[in-house]
């Protein structure tokens, strides 16, 4: 049953498109981008451990469409565009949803991943009537953070 519960669940992010990437010129400009304008204000990830793990291809993909839905809200219009968006609305609600679903379906196992995910996914708000907001991830992040003693450090 667990088996097939697995394969079910992957199946279904498979269908949603949870592990669709851009292409390698898009995500590295995505990440420059997040680098860049993001992380000096609130400096989550390492970057060179983060930069490392991505060329080696073990990124956690919950963090990484997390650093994406950042980066989106930085990036030109012209990185929009390029990477087949319509717009930054549908881009931002695009990583969201695909970090959102690799969140819910318990994809990671990484306890820092998520920690680090759920902090960035506090970007997205898609209005009053969203449950997900930005105070519900940021509490999962603390949660998840405090669970781990990591506030004693």
């Amino acid at each position: 049953h667990m088996e097939r519960l697995h394969t079910s669940t992957v199946e279904r992010l498979i269908s949603e498109g949870a592990f669709d990437l851009p292409s390698k010129e898009i995500s590295d400009a995505l990440v420059d981008i997040y680098f860049c304008y993001s992380s000096p204000s609130m400096p989550v990830l390492d970057k060179s451990g983060f930069l490392s793990a991505l060329r080696r291809g073990t990124v956690s993909l919950l963090l990484l469409n997390a650093v994406y839905l950042v980066a989106t809200v930085y990036c030109s219009d012209t990185v929009i565009n390029a990477s087949g968006f319509v717009s930054r609305y549908v881009a931002n609600l695009t990583f969201y949803r695909r970090s959102k679903s690799l969140y819910d379906a318990g994809y990671e196992a990484d306890t820092i991943a998520i920690i680090q995910a759920t902090l960035l996914m506090g970007h997205w708000w898609s209005g009053l009537l969203e449950p997900k907001d930005p105070w519900y991830w940021l509490g999962i992040s603390a949660g998840m953070a405090q669970a781990l003693g990591m506030h004693q450090a």
